[in-house]
């Protein structure tokens, strides 16, 4: 399931692009609709956006390389 209204609306779109409801997409969409399975995206673009945040709580992940820590955030 989605953790944010902005996500279940990117993915609504990358449904949308699937099923050919949208015939130019911008090339981030593109490129999702190519990557996700249709029933994935079926299933989270079509999911209620009751309860959810406008954006996502930003995540962040740690790497240690040659003994430095470095945080990124995706």
């Amino acid at each position: 399931m989605p953790d944010s209204k902005t996500q279940r609306r990117f993915m609504g779109m990358v449904h949308a692009v699937q099923s050919g409801q949208i015939a130019s997409p911008s090339p981030g969409i593109a490129a999702a609709a190519k990557r996700v399975d249709p029933s994935v995206a079926k299933e989270i673009g079509s999911s209620s956006e009751k309860g959810l945040p406008e954006k996502a709580k930003s995540r962040r992940w740690r790497t240690i390389t040659d003994g430095k820590i470095k945080k990124k955030d995706f």
